[in-house]
């Protein structure tokens, strides 16, 4: 009889074709910036929550210090639930209170109450930091800098949960937050997560699943802090009750990523500076015989699982494109095996790396490349970048489903949310601990900065569930806006990239990094705790009035884009005494691909051919031979920075922008109002009148005012 484990690994393996759609809900990207890579100095460390029915709020978890008794009370752990609601318990977050599930109105609300269950404790501290969590269950920032970002990948071993009749009480998530509570660095946080998982035993997020199990039986977390970047994996280890990990450094001046594969391959035990690992990384491989006791490690040779043949590329896809992006120079095969054996652990990016660049990685769907989604007939004649999840439909079994493959994008449909964390050296930690954070699908969507020091997340960002569409939350405000704009995408998209630019123009023209300044500089001379006080409430301000103007933007920014583009037309002329409707039709490429011109070519070729006095029947096959041989064209983008029109239904304050109007239609008259409400020049006064009083006296008030009448927000904070 085969060992337990190579009948694990054996079972993986047969398990992964068919498992492939399953396994995809919950697979994420995860980038790291060392500071020598960075375009300020500081450590950016990022994540895309790609997963279909996961719980996308962001909560604020304040710090906390025990004064009573002899030893602090223990500290609950739940078991790992990703889902809505992640978590119901009092006392942790306001986003995470039994209160805060009364605005869904669902009648299951019931039978989350009165709070989710513990199925275990660890010791508790004295004191832990305050730190940013999402509905996910993962911890992303605290208020020392210290950041996660997290994929899964498979492994070798599975565990259970104490819960479920196993032996581990903790997962990756779990892990993450006792981590972010307890810690300061991210050497602390390895060394903390991986000796708690040692004690208390690991267990992977899909333990129940026999067809997915060994998909997620491993994770990988970047963690930075603003001296350092480094990669972290882990795993079960065989006997379900304790864990194997490994961590290596990112080399200063390089940057890396990990898209649901481990990448740490020879384990250096002589390099103190560069590695942390288990004693079980070796004494487990020994035992059974996994390593010959020669050289070095590979990890992920040794831990890891490969991918089957027909979807490897599903993970060495995307580290290839993020290197590449960094490097566009390198000489890098964009095939390669399942784990990656010709790929380096890290490059070092050709231009310093900034949060707007970062941004840029997280949105990317191969523009550009032989892999690029936009364009060819699975993009439809309008170049959907989306390839759903597969399935079975109609007489297709789910196994024929998922034998093939596209290309799995870094900006993806099913994302809950994404995020660039900031840890900077160069600034206090109540500033520099930001969190640049948007809901939904990243391409389509706009980041907003988070300071832990402001205590704040708004109500659009801390309500909300896939239950129900509102609209007054963040992720149903843009996600009705992607999916209307897919529709479209190569017409629409210009007016999306125009609504992001005006939005998050502080990323990129410097003003927020002046704002920062500014707030560090006061921080540095205050002498009393008021002053502190007034630098955290601007923070605080300057995170609900872009969240705010965030959620107006895409609010208004939908009947928009509904009105200009709707039923196979653009408007334009809005402004006109009448409008003009133009229609988008289908590109010529496209057309001869569904065999549009097919009937009328083989006619015309037939008729010809009588005329000449030649075999008709020879012409009408060539003709339509001809047609079948089109190759489709790449499409070309819409025009950057179309405006959206002025029929968002609300007034436009004074001041507000002309906007061009149209997608390539030619029509560039411009029209007062947009689909911003002229949102891109008050954003940019607003950021003025922080930047210059860390407060924007009556416009800043004026501001905010606007949009809490307009939504109704309340502020959800910590104390």
């Amino acid at each position: 009889m085969a060992p337990p484990w190579r009948w694990a690994s054996a079972a993986a393996t047969a398990a992964a074709a068919a498992a492939a759609a399953a396994t995809a809900a919950a697979h994420c990207t995860t980038m790291i910036v060392s500071p020598g890579a960075s375009a300020d100095g500081s450590v950016l460390t990022s994540s895309t929550s790609d997963c279909k029915d996961c719980d996308f709020r962001l909560a604020f978890v304040a710090a906390r210090t025990y004064n009573g008794g002899d030893s602090p009370p223990p500290r609950p752990v739940y078991e790992a639930k990703f889902n809505f609601p992640h978590l119901v318990t009092e006392g942790r977050s306001p986003t995470w209170e039994p209160e805060n599930l009364k605005p869904e109105g669902l009648p299951q609300v019931a039978e989350w109450l009165p709070h989710t269950k513990p199925i275990g404790s660890v010791p508790g501290v004295n004191a832990t930091a305050a730190l940013y969590e999402t509905g996910s269950g993962y911890a992303l920032l605290n208020e020392h800098q210290l950041a996660m970002g997290e994929s899964s990948c498979p492994a070798m071993f599975v565990a259970k949960p104490v819960s479920d009749g196993g032996k581990a009480l903790l997962d990756v998530s779990e892990l993450s937050r006792l981590a972010m509570e307890r810690t300061r660095t991210a050497r602390d946080a390895i060394a903390l997560m991986g000796a708690l998982a040692e004690k208390y035993g690991y267990y992977g997020a899909e333990w129940d699943n026999e067809e997915t199990k060994f998909d997620e039986a491993g994770e990988a977390l970047m963690v930075g802090d603003t001296t350092e970047a480094w990669v972290f994996h882990i795993l079960p280890d065989d006997s379900g009750a304790s864990a194997i990990w490994a961590a290596q450094r990112v080399p200063d001046g390089h940057m890396t990523v990990v898209a649901n594969n481990f990448v740490i391959r020879g384990v250096n035990t002589s390099d103190g500076d560069h590695f942390m690992f288990s004693d079980s990384v070796y004494e487990v491989a020994k035992r059974l015989n996994l390593w010959d006791g020669k050289g070095l490690l590979d990890f992920t040779k040794v831990y890891g699982q490969a991918r089957s043949a027909a979807h490897s590329s599903y993970a060495t896809r995307r580290v290839w494109r993020v290197f590449m992006l960094a490097d566009p120079g390198l000489d890098l095969p964009s095939h390669t095996d399942e784990l990656m054996s010709d790929y380096p652990f890290s490059v070092a990016p050709i231009k310093k790396v900034d949060l707007a660049r970062m941004v840029s990685f997280q949105r990317d769907h191969y523009e550009g490349t032989e892999f690029d989604t936009t364009v060819g007939l699975a993009g439809g004649p309008y170049g959907d970048p989306d390839r759903y999840d597969p399935g079975p439909v109609g007489n297709m079994s789910s196994e024929r489903a998922n034998s093939g493959e596209f290309p799995r994008t870094i900006s993806l449909f099913r994302t809950s949310y994404s995020y660039v964390a900031r840890s900077s050296a160069a600034l206090p930690s109540a500033v520099g601990a930001m969190l640049l954070f948007a809901p939904h699908a990243a391409g389509t969507s706009a980041y907003v900065p988070f300071y832990l020091a402001g205590e704040t997340v708004p109500p659009a960002y801390a309500t909300g569930s896939l239950f129900r569409f509102r609209g007054d939350v963040a992720y149903w405000a843009v996600a009705l806006v992607t999916n209307w704009v897919h529709k479209y995408y190569i017409h629409a998209i210009g007016d999306v990239r125009a609504l992001q630019a005006g939005l998050e123009a502080d990323i990129r023209n410097g003003s927020l990094a002046t704002f920062e300044a500014n707030a560090a500089a006061r921080l540095r001379k205050a002498t009393k705790a008021k002053h502190v006080r007034a630098v955290t409430a601007a923070l605080s301000d300057y995170t609900t009035s872009r969240a705010a103007a965030t959620v107006a933007a895409y609010v208004d920014a939908f009947p928009a884009l509904v009105a200009k583009f709707h039923d196979g037309f653009i408007r334009t002329g809005e402004t006109e005494a009448s409008v003009t409707m133009t229609t988008m039709f289908y590109p010529e490429w496209w057309l001869k691909a569904v065999g549009y011109f097919r009937a009328g070519d083989a006619a015309r070729a037939e008729a010809a051919a009588r005329a000449a006095g030649e075999d008709p029947a020879a012409a009408a096959a060539a003709a339509l031979a001809a047609d079948d041989a089109v190759v489709p064209v790449v499409l070309a983008p819409a025009p950057a920075g179309t405006g959206l029109s002025a029929d968002s239904g609300s007034g436009t304050p004074p001041g507000g922008p002309v906007v061009t109007n149209g997608a390539g239609t030619g029509d560039d008259k411009a029209s007062p109002g947009s689909g911003l409400w002229g949102g891109t020049s008050h954003l940019v006064l607003f950021v003025a009148g922080l930047v210059s009083g860390l407060g924007g006296g009556f416009l800043l008030a004026w501001w905010v005012g606007r949009l809490q009448r307009r939504s109704g927000y309340q502020e959800i904070g910590g104390s």
